[in-house]
């Protein structure tokens, strides 16, 4: 058979499986398909497996046995890609067989839809929960030999918590896997969850069919998915797997399904942590924060909370409730020992005093109790108060190649009309100690709530007479305009010497440096809609600028949009540093983000090289009290 008349590729990697090579490779010859290329891999193996391969090849001309040192599962099966010449690939592991109609049931398929990708049904030696919950979500979720692109079959699967990543269940098309340079990752143990995802992300036709093809012997304690016994390297694999794809998930879109991939990292890497012994938990480097970062869902959040809490306990917990699960299901029966019953007049006494000193024990826990809760609640009416009343300049360091000269710029944001002083004295005389050369404000600094804001007004008239001020709109100014109809308050803040930016350019010439302010306004969703797009793509054709700073009250909008232009600076605000900051873990909450957000307040470095700072800002609406979590004047020197 020609080369280019080859339509399925099977790639075998073989690797001590001389008991079961034969049955499986005998079942790859049973298929009742012409158009096929058997590729067997034998990886360095010590038995006889190199032998047998030999006599297939020799037997069946369709069949290609190739020998090379050992390099692991991932490198055999990239081996054979590289070799392979059908329009669609198959990965079969040697110690598993396929139906006899396999190839010819799927090559029907693929071609019917010209899928780049086909998945499978397993059929399994030993029952797998974690399997037959996947295949009721396929049931309940996606239609059989209907065409979904790749992303969309990701977003059905983790929506309903069941996500399968084995290979072995897919055919591909060979093409699709060459142009995207999907191989699999040299050197790692559990390839599949670092390959599949990044496949799926890629593919734009991805089918389900409902046949049983694949023979996947999970019986075995030797088998090839079996041998690999829980220990460090493994987890360790898992572990850099993640970290790999976290990094990838960041620039996924649309943003539901960036939040359903990075929560069920959330999981996996609790479950690493977990499997971890003790003593060698802490070289993993799973780190909290990360994994209260990308929990989304409520319930993956609960525990996302308490793995942080408590790393260790929770994972000595969990490891104490799988053992009594596995005690439980290999128990066939129990044997009931008698109880040996004292006199009742002993035990009604015994029980009297029991009472007693429970009740007393009880007592004094109470009251123990209840003096920790005064402390506590002393404590956070306090720390509401001093966050009330008090905020601190926050100083930030940005270096840019092109400005000769350093510039210092003032940032305010979400102020809510709350006040430092009378009328904002104190908060304009600090301002004025700290001699900025620019003023920009990231909006809300009215609540929509109250329609008195003229200390803000006042507020701007002092400060542009310190430096000059511009800046965007926030949530409740918009409330304010589109909604309350005062269509006045743009207006009164350029009486007071503010320029507006809402989705346009100001320029200023700092000591010779043209100084470039780029105001967006609006969410995310609003992008393409109201002349944020068009703006961002007008300034693109611009470089006549020494520095360039993009303001937008919601911090979200930089990864999600803003990014893929340039700038040096972005300023956001909006979250109020999470409104509840608690200690190595950050913020709490966010409105776009909801808990544990990732842009919850300070430096963060966008995909443009950009640096983005994410203010505190210095009030809050009125709904929530801060606690832990000072106002915040950002004070950015620019060298």
């Amino acid at each position: 058979m020609k080369k280019q008349d080859v339509q399925i590729s099977i790639i075998v990697p073989i690797y001590k499986v001389e008991k079961y090579l034969v049955r499986c490779v005998e079942s790859l010859m049973a298929q009742d398909f012409s158009s096929l290329e058997i590729i067997l891999v034998e990886d360095g193996s010590p038995d006889r497996c190199g032998e047998i391969c030999d006599n297939y090849a020799k037997k069946d001309t369709r069949i290609t046995a190739y020998h090379k040192p050992n390099g692991g599962l991932s490198d055999a099966r990239n081996y054979g890609l590289e070799r392979a010449h059908g329009e669609y690939v198959l990965f079969v592991d040697s110690d598993d067989y396929l139906e006899p109609g396999a190839c010819a049931s799927l090559w029907k398929e693929a071609r019917a839809g010209f899928a780049d990708i086909i998945f499978s049904k397993m059929a399994l030696e030993k029952p797998s929960v974690g399997m037959a919950r996947f295949e009721k979500v396929a049931e309940d979720r996606f239609q059989y030999h209907r065409i979904y692109s790749g992303p969309a079959y990701l977003m059905g699967c983790l929506e309903g918590g069941a996500l399968r990543v084995e290979v072995i269940r897919a055919m591909f098309r060979r093409d699709f896997l060459v142009r995207n340079d999907l191989y699999f990752e040299y050197g790692i143990l559990h390839e599949d969850e670092e390959f599949t995802p990044r496949a799926l992300l890629k593919a734009e036709r991805v089918v389900l069919t409902d046949c049983v093809y694949y023979h996947y012997d999970n019986s075995r304690g030797d088998s090839i998915m079996n041998s690999i016994a829980l220990n460090e390297k493994k987890i360790t694999d898992r572990v850099k797997i993640y970290d790999a794809l976290r990094k990838l998930y960041k620039t996924v879109k649309p943003r539901k399904l960036r939040r359903l991939l990075e929560d069920d990292l959330s999981w996996k890497y609790i479950d690493c942590y977990c499997a971890s012994e003790p003593k060698s938990r802490k070289k993993l480097g799973v780190k909290r924060t990360v994994v209260l970062k990308c929990a989304y869902k409520a319930r993956r959040r609960a525990k996302a909370l308490a793995f942080a809490l408590a790393p260790n306990r929770y994972a000595n917990w969990m490891r104490e409730q799988a053992l009594i699960r596995k005690v439980h299901q290999r128990r066939s029966s129990s044997t009931a020992l008698p109880i040996e019953r004292e006199p009742a007049k002993n035990r009604k006494h015994a029980e009297k005093k029991a009472g007693k000193s429970r009740f007393k024990k009880g007592m004094q826990f109470l009251a123990k109790f209840l003096f920790l809760i005064l402390l506590v609640a002393g404590g956070l009416a306090k720390n509401i108060y001093d966050n009330r009343t008090n905020y601190t300049a926050e100083f930030y360091q940005v270096s840019s190649r092109k400005l000769t000269h350093s510039i210092r710029v003032a940032f305010l944001t979400d102020v809510h009309l709350r006040e430092y002083g009378k009328d904002n004295g104190d908060l304009v005389e600090d301002i004025e100690n700290l001699s900025p050369d620019l003023i920009l404000l990231g909006g809300d600094l009215v609540t929509d709530t109250v329609d008195a804001y003229d200390n803000m007004i006042s507020l701007c008239r002092k400060l542009s007479e310190l430096a000059p001020v511009c800046g965007v709109l926030g949530n409740h100014e918009d409330v304010k305009i589109y909604h309350q109809g005062d269509e006045e308050l743009v207006k009164r803040f350029e009486d007071a010497g503010v320029k507006i930016l809402r989705n346009e350019e100001a320029s200023y010439s700092l000591y010779d440096n043209t100084v470039s302010v780029i105001g967006i306004e609006g969410k995310p969703e609003d992008f393409a809609s109201y002349g944020a797009k068009e703006c961002m793509e007008a300034q693109e054709a611009e470089d006549s600028y020494d520095l360039r700073i993009c303001i937008a009250h919601v911090p979200t909008y930089f990864p999600e949009e803003l990014e893929n232009y340039s700038f040096d600076l972005g300023l956001a605000g909006h979250t109020h540093g999470g409104i509840v900051r608690l200690p190595k873990l950050g913020a709490l909450y966010s409105a776009e983000e909801g808990l544990f957000p990732e842009y919850g307040g300070g430096v963060y470095t966008l995909d443009n090289k950009a640096t983005l700072i994410v203010s505190r800002g210095l009030g809050d609406s009125g709904k929530w009290p801060r606690i832990n979590n000072v106002p915040e004047l950002s004070v950015i020197d620019i060298n």
